[in-house]
């Protein structure tokens, strides 16, 4: 499986053809170059973290085999500047640690989420290391309180009742319990938690 964060493109020399890619969030757009019209089959990655994608060419929607974890065939006859745009929505899940069903992460489509839990009892040089020690990071008593925030209730068959989306604009939630919930790579210099001990 490819990751694309952009844009990016693909020839194939012998039939005169190559694609150009373009992602914006939620939405991925291709555009088909071709010095003349080829009859080939354009697959695009159905995500296991998806359902219910929708896929348009030229502004006409195509049937789906909704089969999320496989691909998506196109098969046509395809000409100059044919585009193609699928749109795949993203929900809440949760991915359960291989050896505790109890304990798992928090996903918003591929997006790993982190529960934000602060600093209390952070003292200096923390949440950094000091670099007159030696490997200090590996010595250093950080102060963790006890009682950490680290459950979360979860409805399977109502995820949005667990975790409410605070942020239209961005990828902001919370738990049921006020824990304020965002992607991990937006976490930074605080605690956090990513594998919650799931209460159902």
């Amino acid at each position: 499986m490819a990751f694309y964060t952009d844009t990016s493109s693909q020839q194939i020399p012998d039939k005169g053809y190559r694609s150009g890619l373009a992602i914006r969030h939620r939405r991925k757009g291709t555009d088909c170059r071709a010095g003349r019209a080829v009859r080939t089959t354009f697959r695009l990655r159905y995500p296991s973290w998806s359902r219910d994608v929708q896929v348009r060419v030229n502004g006409k929607r195509v049937k789906v085999r909704q089969q999320p974890g496989s691909y998506i065939a196109i098969e046509r006859e395809w000409k100059d500047g044919d585009r193609i745009e699928a749109t795949y929505p993203m929900h809440l899940t949760l991915e359960s640690a291989p050896d505790n069903p109890h304990r798992a992460a928090l996903l918003y489509g591929p997006v790993v989420l982190a529960g934000a839990l602060g600093t209390e009892g952070m003292l200096p040089p923390a949440p950094d290391s000091d670099p007159s020690k030696y490997n200090d990071y590996y010595t250093y008593d950080y102060h963790i309180p006890e009682g950490l925030p680290t459950g979360l209730k979860w409805d399977a068959g109502h995820p949005e009742n667990s975790v409410q989306r605070i942020s239209e604009d961005g990828l902001r939630f919370r738990t049921a319990d006020g824990v304020t919930v965002l992607p991990l790579y937006d976490v930074h210099r605080q605690r956090y938690v990513v594998y919650w001990d799931i209460k159902e």
